[in-house]
C-alpha cells in the first residue's frame, strides 16, 4: 500500500491482527451485559485522538521510507540511517521546539530544564535509538507495510508500562489486546 507495495495475504492478516488487538484494548470486560459491542463505544475523543495519531503515523512512515529507498542509492545500510536520523532531528528540532517555548513560556522552559534535564536525555537519547532502528529497518527491506506494522510493537510496550508505572487497570481485555497484537507481529514478522 505504501509506494505502491501491497502485504502477502500473510502480511495482511498480521496487519488486522494488530489493528484488532488495538480496538480490544479499549474494552473495560468482555461481559456483554455489562458493556455491549457497539460502534458508539470507539467514538468518542480517545478514538479521534488514536486516529488521528494513526494518521500521522502513516505520514511519517511514508516520508521515513521514501529518504531511506533514496538514502539507499547514496549511503547505504547503517550510514545513510544515521544521517537521515541526524538530518532529519535537525530540520525538525526548530518547529517542534518554538511551540513548546510559546505554549510554556521561555522561564518555564528553562526551569524545567534544569530539574529535568537528565531524564530528558535520557529519554530523547532512547527515542534516537530507536529511531535510527526503524530507519536501519527501512534499509534493510522494501517491506516497507511490515515495519510500519512492527513499529507498533510501542502500543504493547505502553500498556505494560501503564499497567506497570502508572497503576492503570489490568484488565483481561487489555491483556487479550496486548497479546493479540504480539501474535499479529509474529505473523508480520514470519510473512514472506
Amino acid at each position: 500500500m505504501i509506494q505502491g507495495q501491497w502485504p502477502t495475504g500473510w502480511g495482511f492478516s498480521g496487519i488486522l491482527i494488530v489493528v484488532a488487538g488495538c480496538f480490544l484494548l479499549s474494552r473495560k470486560s468482555f461481559d456483554r451485559k455489562e458493556r455491549g459491542l457497539s460502534l458508539r463505544d470507539y467514538a468518542g475523543p480517545g478514538s479521534l485522538w488514536a486516529l488521528l495519531t494513526a494518521l500521522c503515523s502513516s505520514g511519517y512512515t511514508v516520508a521515513d521510507a521514501t529518504g531511506m529507498a533514496e538514502m539507499k542509492t547514496v549511503l547505504p545500510g547503517i550510514r545513510g540511517a544515521l544521517v537521515y536520523g541526524v538530518l532529519e532531528g535537525i530540520f525538525t528540532l526548530p518547529w517542534m521546539t518554538l511551540p513548546a517555548l510559546l505554549l510554556t513560556g521561555r522561564q518555564e522552559a528553562i526551569n524545567t530544564e534544569k530539574r529535568e534535564w537528565g531524564r530528558a536525555l535520557v529519554v530523547g537519547c532512547a527515542i534516537f535509538v530507536t529511531y535510527m532502528m526503524v530507519l536501519l529497518a527501512y534499509s534493510l527491506t522494501d517491506k516497507v507495510a511490515y515495519v510500519a506494522g512492527l513499529r507498533q510493537l510501542s502500543i504493547v510496550l505502553g500498556v505494560i508500562g501503564g499497567m506497570r508505572f502508572l497503576q492503570e487497570p489490568r484488565s483481561t481485555p487489555r491483556i487479550a489486546g496486548a497479546l493479540v497484537i504480539v501474535g499479529g507481529l509474529m505473523v508480520l514478522a514470519l510473512a514472506p
